[in-house]
């Protein structure tokens, strides 16, 4: 689900001068809600679900910066 949640978007008006991302921007868009809405439809039906991440520090992972942050606002 990497192109609905996925923490390094094709579209370059997500990232600021410096080349990050701007998550709270990305977080907006109907796209991510979608699929959050996707992995509760999951978690609903009993599914377990499992976010893999490669980043070295759990505190820079997208999955921790973009969907744990919104989760925890929205949800």
């Amino acid at each position: 689900m990497g192109d609905v949640v996925g923490g390094k978007p094709k579209d370059k008006s997500f990232y600021n001068p410096s080349g990050r991302v701007q998550y709270e921007v990305l977080a907006r868009t109907r796209i991510f809600q979608a699929g959050l809405d996707r992995l509760a439809k999951g978690l609903a039906r009993g599914w377990r679900i499992g976010l893999m991440c490669a980043e070295e520090d759990p505190s820079k992972c997208h999955q921790h910066q973009l969907i744990a942050r919104t989760l925890e606002k929205e949800r």
